[in-house]
């Protein structure tokens, strides 16, 4: 305890007297933030979904220069033409603290301007703000109202859906040293057939910790999210940083929709995050608090379970004979990355300290302890092309070699992904077509892959997989559709469609073929000739389109239309068409 309580103390006094630049906020992973970024610059995504917005790191980021100087912007209205046409025009009204456009109200709502001293929608994309203009130390606050609100009726063609989320948000920074932010929502959700079936077979609800049913049948829960974020050593933008985040919020590794490690499926959780960049060298931190119990309650305190994982992945440039002409040089051309995590609890409570060193080698320390803990390696990987970027990971649970290259023995417990997103330039052809963005990536999990003997190491958060949704036992790919057309200002289309392939366990409680991850390994049907989709077989085709409209920054209207249908392992049929309204609200849960 003792040397945890220095490391502490050793972060914040790195963070208070030696931080230069700090992010803002964080982008979610598969968020519409995100969708706008990868519009303006494919290349900007990274595998740690961990994206800098300090000003020099958006310029490098994001590819253009989002500061606007001696420009003329007409007046704000609900109307065009002010709508975004390129994609980095929403980064511009997002950012006013580094764009420097001029400050406009919306002319309909210029009467809220004399309630907040000229404060209310000065910016558009910031309902309440303050900035520090007396110096140019960058200070400023910002408190934006948050809802979304989504409604599908029953017709003899479609499902009843509802989605009633409000909330607030709060995000700042103090003299460009340190930032915050925090989000806090309540909602009531009378939810599709197939997240209703997922709440009564496991008592929790996605993405949700604890959660109940009112009088009325809805799902009635609150989410909390708050960050803190500092940069250590250099700038957010140098090729040598070290970017320090911690509070309660979701993480995401990987490139891809889904994430083979850690995606933001399940709640929200206590972390510790340390990003640090070494020109070509790039490392990652993480540490979690996580919930291990198989029967929420809002009554009792639950048990507690622990994770650390790290990420170290090295850069390689393009060589010049295989540079065309009139290529652009790619620097980070190849990426090659290795991730350990560990899952562990002890009887006295607490993260086992020898976990707390942020540069050994996990497993080792593991056997050397003799402990229980449960280990996941993962190798990743990505290729960068012009209008292109191709990735990849292979994940090994509890790993050894014998059995990976034995087969079909119950501890080959591995899966892996392929995926790649293309970018075609069809505006040389048309130049008012836009920018469009194609993806598609296939996901397969063996049998019993995260699952433990016990629920204190197996990766598994608030009775929710860690990684991905579909938790193992199956093949799957998806294909999505991201496009924001240049002829027709502020509209965005997305698509997501995944087809899957799993093997059930016939029952809750009876034999065990290794897709629900909660169960006890040790009752597994078998120890040899153990087979990917092995038990009941279910296919899964899930597909959801939406077509937005911006009204004015960070506040969309949208159609969307979602389909589902599962035969074999509980076989069922499900339509919505539904409309919503989206207001500093940006995430998008993701499909299963």
């Amino acid at each position: 305890m003792a040397l945890k309580k220095l490391l502490i103390l050793l972060t914040i006094e790195c963070v208070f007297l030696h931080s230069s630049k700090a992010q803002v906020r964080s982008y979610p992973a598969n968020s519409l933030q995100e969708t706008y970024m990868m519009l303006s610059n494919l290349h900007g995504i990274n595998t740690e979904r961990f994206y800098p917005q300090e000003y020099n790191s958006l310029l490098a980021n994001w590819g253009f220069d989002t500061v606007v100087r001696n420009r003329h912007y007409t007046e704000l209205t609900l109307l065009p033409p002010i709508r975004t046409i390129k994609p980095h025009q929403y980064f511009t009204y997002a950012h006013p603290n580094f764009s420097l456009m001029p400050q406009y109200t919306p002319r309909f709502l210029r009467f809220l301007r004399p309630l907040g001293k000229n404060t209310i929608l000065k910016t558009p994309a910031w309902f309440y703000s303050w900035m520090d203009k007396s110096t140019n130390k960058g200070s400023f606050f910002v408190v934006n109202p948050i809802l979304h609100t989504e409604f599908s009726p029953k017709t003899p063609y479609t499902s009843r859906y509802l989605n009633n989320t409000k909330g607030i948000e709060l995000f700042g920074q103090f003299s460009k040293n340190l930032s915050f932010s925090t989000q806090l929502v309540e909602s009531q959700f009378y939810f599709q057939k197939h997240i209703t079936r997922y709440q009564d077979t496991f008592n929790v609800t996605p993405n949700v910790g604890y959660w109940n049913k009112n009088l009325y049948g809805y799902s009635d829960f609150f989410r909390a999210r708050a960050n803190m974020y500092a940069s250590v050593v250099n700038s957010a933008s140098s090729k040598t940083h070290v970017l320090i985040s911690a509070g309660h919020d979701n993480q995401h590794i990987g490139n891809g929709y889904r994430s083979l490690l850690i995606s933001n499926f399940s709640p929200a959780t206590a972390y510790l995050k340390v990003n640090t960049r070494l020109g070509p060298f790039r490392y990652q931190n993480l540490y979690q608090e996580l919930s291990a119990t198989d029967k929420p309650s809002g009554s009792r305190l639950l048990p507690k379970k622990y994770m650390a994982m790290h990420r170290a992945s090295l850069e390689f440039a393009k060589p010049d004979w295989l540079n065309n002409k009139n290529d652009e040089k790619l620097e980070n051309w190849i990426e090659l990355g290795l991730s350990e995590m560990i899952l562990q609890t002890r009887p006295t409570g607490g993260m086992d300290v020898n976990y707390w060193n942020p540069i050994i080698f996990y497993r080792s320390i593991e056997r050397d302890l003799g402990s229980p803990d449960n280990v996941l390696i993962m190798f990743d990987g990505k290729i960068r092309q012009k209008n292109a970027l191709l990735y990849a990971q292979f994940l090994l649970d509890e790993f050894s070699f014998g059995d990976l290259i034995k087969g079909n023995t119950w501890r080959n417990k591995h899966g892996y992904q392929l995926g790649m997103y293309v970018k075609p330039n069809l505006s040389a052809v048309y130049p008012k077509f836009g920018s469009i963005i194609i993806q598609a990536e296939v996901n397969s999990i063996r049998p019993f892959t995260y699952s433990h003997s016990s629920m204190d190491a197996n990766a598994v958060n608030f009775n929710q997989a860690l990684a991905h949704p579909l938790e193992s036992n199956f093949r799957e790919l998806n294909f999505s559709v991201r496009y924001k057309p240049a002829f027709i200002r502020g509209f965005l289309f997305t698509h997501t469609t995944f087809f899957a392939v799993r093997g059930f366990d016939f029952s809750t409680t009876g034999e065990n073929y290794g897709s629900d991850i909660r169960r006890d390994y040790r009752t597994r049907i078998a120890n040899d000739n153990v087979n990917i989709l092995q038990g009941e077989v279910g296919n899964i085709l899930h597909s959801k389109t939406q077509v937005f409209y911006e009204l004015m920054p960070n506040m969309w209207v949208y159609l969307a239309a979602q389909f589902r249908t599962q035969t074999g392992h509980q076989s069922s049929r499900e339509y919505y068409i539904y409309l919503g309204l989206r207001w500093n609200w940006y995430e998008e849960q993701q499909l299963f």
